[in-house]
């Protein structure tokens, strides 16, 4: 059966290394049973012939998740683009971003255009949150405006460095991930807001714990909160401690 609140947004070519990516967005209607988030539409850039478990495993996640080091440390010989140990991303890989593949190559997700993708989520009182799991930046911006311009939206990128001459276009509505404090005061000085993730419940000058955080005692979703925007929203940087699974595996810089 279709799944009538989760629509096929884009396909194309990775901004990262070109291979064929596809962005899905679930939730549409505000069905979310993610409690950290709330009642947010969640958007998975993963590539649309590997499965992202396989993607994983094999280094093909670097399509739509480039050098991010919560990945790991590749094993190839320094191929960022190589299979990896040591990761510490937060995402289920089978639950999450699997389960979303498994349905799409079912042929379960209608499509819509991105222009429709934001007109429904404004009309369902939906806030957006720009890749649950990959990289904005592997996708074209064009893609992304539509929704941006019409209900308030959360994203984080790694790829600020590498697409650091796109800047002003991206940090509006986007932040800067950072995994070190000199990331992040790098990314700073471009022009980026930051998404600093740490070792422990310590901020530097300019930062505030995530409000969402176990730290902070959830004090509010994220729908609720809406910090992890871009500089259009004039806040202070976020930093949250590492969490998830595998978050044993970080190191700080």
């Amino acid at each position: 059966m279709p799944i009538r609140s989760s629509y096929v947004l884009w396909k194309g070519p990775s901004r990262i290394d070109g291979s064929p990516l596809v962005v899905i967005v679930t939730g549409a209607d505000g069905g979310s049973t993610n409690s950290k988030t709330g009642r947010m539409a969640q958007s998975y850039i993963i590539r649309s012939d590997v499965d992202p478990v396989e993607a994983v495993s094999s280094g093909s996640d670097y399509s739509m998740c480039g050098t991010c080091p919560a990945r790991g440390k590749p094993i190839l010989s320094g191929d960022a683009s190589g299979p990896h140990v040591d990761r510490y991303c937060y995402v289920g890989i089978f639950r999450g971003p699997g389960a979303v593949y498994r349905a799409y190559k079912d042929g379960r997700y209608a499509s819509a255009s991105p222009a429709d993708v934001g007109d429904m989520l404004a009309n369902n009182d939906v806030a957006f949150r720009c890749g649950a799991y990959g990289d904005p930046m592997a996708v074209p911006l064009s893609v992304w405006k539509p929704i941006f311009n019409r209900v308030k939206s959360t994203g984080y990128t790694h790829q600020w460095a590498r697409f650091r001459r796109l800047a002003s276009s991206w940090s509006p509505w986007i932040m800067a991930s950072a995994d070190t404090a000199a990331e992040a005061s790098r990314a700073q000085s471009l022009g980026w807001r930051t998404f600093r993730v740490a070792s422990s419940n310590c901020g530097v000058p300019g930062e505030i714990l995530c409000p969402a955080s176990t730290e902070a005692g959830k004090k509010v979703t994220c729908r609720d909160c809406l910090l992890c925007g871009g500089t259009e929203i004039g806040a202070k940087s976020i930093y949250i401690p590492v969490h998830g699974n595998l978050a044993g595996n970080y190191k700080e810089g």
